[in-house]
Order: C-alpha cells, then sequence, then structure tokens
C-alpha cells in the first residue's frame, strides 16, 4: 500500500528514478517492521489505508536497524544507493529540530 502510494512521489522520484515501486516495497516492509513495535502504525480493518508517526525525537532509524536491513538497502537502493543516500543525508540535515514537529 505504501510503495504504490509513494510510487509516483516527487521526492521519492528524486531519490530512486527508476523501478521505485518494488524498490519502495522492500523498503517499507522493512521500515514499517521496525515502527510496529512501537505503535507508530495505525491502518484500518481491511488495511487498506496506513498512518506511520513517529513522536518528536524518534523518527530517525537507529544505526542497528540499518545494520540489520543493509542487505535490504542495498537490494533495493541498487547502482543508485550512494547517491540516493547522499540525497537522504541532505535531507535529513534539513528535518527541523524542534520538539513539536511531527
Amino acid at each position: 500500500m505504501l510503495a504504490s502510494a509513494y510510487r509516483d512521489d516527487p521526492v521519492w522520484a528524486w531519490l530512486m528514478p527508476r523501478d521505485r515501486e518494488w524498490r519502495l516495497r522492500l523498503l517499507f516492509r522493512g521500515h514499517l517492521a521496525e515502527q510496529i513495535p512501537y505503535g507508530r502504525v495505525w491502518t484500518d480493518e481491511g488495511r487498506r489505508v496506513v498512518c506511520v508517526w513517529a513522536e518528536p525525537g524518534a523518527w530517525k532509524l537507529p544505526a542497528a536497524y540499518l545494520l540489520r536491513n543493509a542487505g535490504t538497502l542495498v537490494r533495493a537502493g541498487r547502482a543508485e544507493l550512494p547517491r540516493a543516500g547522499a540525497r537522504l543525508f541532505a535531507l535529513e540535515r534539513r528535518h527541523p529540530r524542534v520538539p513539536e514537529h511531527w
């Protein structure tokens, strides 16, 4: 569901210009697995919609997650991983740091 929703998103198109939907499926599968135990994922009974929210200060994926999911990240990133990683870090540097930012 998330991969389909973000398939045509301008930011993801910028990060992954090719083969975006299947790559997003890999990424979101891992992301959801990381967020569900913390109660950060909501959906309806039919799982037709989803919302993922991380509270202020908890949005950043921990290094342990990145290490555990390195294989998935490499498969999803393919040859574009260095460029996509650099772009994600550039976005992260501009992420609001105010406590009330959700």
